[in-house]
């Protein structure tokens, strides 16, 4: 199997983790002394756990959406397995939180709609503990506390700027900027903040998509609409010097959170699982049709471009193959052109992780192929750009080159780049 330590106690004692799926853990303890391993929780479930020791003997801080809708922070007992609630009931999932060196502290965030607001709570009591009061920011987190407890480190990410670190003494909750971040090269102030907005897919569901728009463009502004990888990942507010240099260049950015995005409870989460993806990649399209629609201006409807990386690269691929016509381009980054020969080809740990999510290859052929790029080249209207790194572990280069080949064969304009010295996504 697939096996982490996920804490310990002591030397005596590992919090071990046993990954079986997409999100989906089994958690057991480990006696070193003994050599004994002691099932705790997830056993056989298919559930997404994370786990830390907590400041009580026998207890484990649990995190997990199994008991509802959302994420929330649980404390658990190996004696009784009872799951008791410790943070809020709220339309939210925690999706992070840690507990300090010398366990007096438990630290955890919320994912309010892609925004990190951060809590504190004292380990023994479950009490909150008020933080200082913090400058308006995007995202905060808390990094480190130092090993007598008195201090601690939060990552303030303002969304126009870099982001800083704030130290925080606990007695007198005393707030200090640690660092002036430097930018000397260009005038952050300048950056657009991203902000919150929506889309409705053609079933009525509301879609959530982060939009930065410039100051200044040819009107309408051009459009560029970047999917995110996962898919299990999720589109934020930030600062992203990356999504800044599209802005610069006259564009509009939207990042959608389409279903099977992380951060909107477990429903919404496992909205694309398997077959039932084909129920909802549509929402690639319906964010084309409301760009096209709701951001024409004088009648005059806007050039809209499609990007994104990995599983953002596949949500490219779908929509210049699939969904061809509703992008003018489309820009493709380690993107899978077929689920079939992905799963057949990627690591055997990916596969593993991966079936889950899309299918199993010996089962489902015929639905991943339905679902796959490469079936619907055919269609494909527009200019695409192929990019790939020769030694990518998760998305074989195999995935650019079949589709590129089958670009070439019906004589359809394409380009591709393959790094040679690149895996999962070019970094030099």
């Amino acid at each position: 199997g697939i096996w982490r330590v996920a804490d310990h106690l002591g030397t005596d004692k590992l919090l071990l983790v046993k990954e079986v799926g997409s999100n989906m853990e089994e958690f057991f303890e480990y006696d070193v002394p003994k050599k004994a391993l002691t099932p705790l929780f997830g056993q056989g479930e298919r559930e997404n756990y994370e786990a830390r020791y907590g400041a009580k003997e026998g207890e484990i801080l649990v995190l997990t959406p199994k008991l509802s809708e959302f994420r929330r922070l649980y404390a658990f007992t190996a004696k009784d397995k009872k799951f008791t609630p410790i943070t809020p009931d709220i339309k939210h999932d925690v999706d992070g939180f840690q507990i300090d060196h010398p366990k007096s502290k438990i630290f955890y965030t919320v994912n309010a709609g892609g925004y990190t607001r951060l809590s504190a709570m004292d380990a023994k009591t479950l009490k909150e503990i008020p933080l200082p009061k913090l400058p308006d920011a995007d995202h905060v987190f808390h990094t480190s506390t130092t090993p007598d407890g008195k201090f601690s480190v939060l990552y303030v990410d303002p969304g126009t700027a870099q982001p800083r670190a704030y130290v925080v003494e606990w007695k007198g909750q005393k707030l200090t900027q640690w660092h002036s971040p430097s930018a000397p090269e260009i005038d952050t102030s300048t950056f657009a903040r991203a902000t919150l907005e929506e889309y409705t897919a053609r079933d009525g569901t509301k879609i959530p998509m982060f939009v930065r728009r410039p100051k200044t463009c040819d009107k309408p502004c051009p459009v560029l609409v970047m999917f995110h990888g996962g898919p299990e990942g999720q589109a934020t507010a930030g600062f992203s010097p990356r999504n800044q240099i599209f802005v610069d260049a006259g564009f509009t950015l939207a990042e959608p959170n389409v279903r099977g995005s992380e951060g909107y409870g477990k429903t919404w989460l496992h909205a694309d699982d398997g077959a039932k993806r084909m129920k909802v990649v549509t929402d690639i399209e319906d964010a084309a049709k409301h760009v096209r629609e709701k951001w024409a201006e004088g009648g005059k409807a806007p050039k809209v471009g499609v990007l994104g990386g990995s599983y953002g690269g596949y949500s490219t691929l779908l929509a210049m193959t699939m969904f061809a016509g509703a992008y003018d381009a489309g820009a493709s980054n380690v993107g899978i052109s077929n689920l079939y020969t992905f799963l057949m080809n990627t690591a055997p740990y990916r596969r593993i992780l991966r079936i889950s999510e899309y299918g199993d290859p010996e089962k489902e052929k015929d639905m991943l192929l339905q679902l796959s790029p490469t079936t619907y080249v055919d269609k494909v209207k527009a200019p695409l750009l192929l990019v790939q790194g020769a030694t990518d572990p998760r998305v074989p280069a195999g995935e650019a080159v079949q589709i590129k080949e089958a670009l070439d064969q019906k004589k359809i304009p394409s380009q591709l780049i393959i790094f040679p010295d690149e895996g999962h996504g070019a970094q030099k």
